[in-house]
């Protein structure tokens, strides 16, 4: 079962290792603003995270226009509902 901290620490490695973005700590709360993502980065934080759990995640609940509000537990909320958590 993966854990929510289990998940930040995978976003934190994608954003820092795969996409270059110079993340320190990601917290849930954090808006995508908050951490400077765009929309393009989002996107493809948003595939390095299918492919590395092999799954699908499925955002179409929590999307709406003003991504940049989108919080990261929204993501992680997304991926825990997948596992059946």
């Amino acid at each position: 079962m993966m854990t929510k901290g289990q998940l930040i620490t995978i976003i934190e490695d994608i954003l820092n290792n795969e996409l270059e973005k110079e993340v320190q700590i990601v917290q849930q709360d954090m808006s995508l603003a908050k951490l400077g993502i765009d929309s393009i980065t989002f996107m493809m934080l948003i595939v390095y995270m299918e492919n590395r759990l092999e799954m699908e995640i499925d955002l179409k609940d929590v999307l709406d226009e003003d991504y940049s509000e989108l919080k990261i537990d929204a993501l992680i909320e997304a991926v825990l509902r997948k596992y059946g958590c």
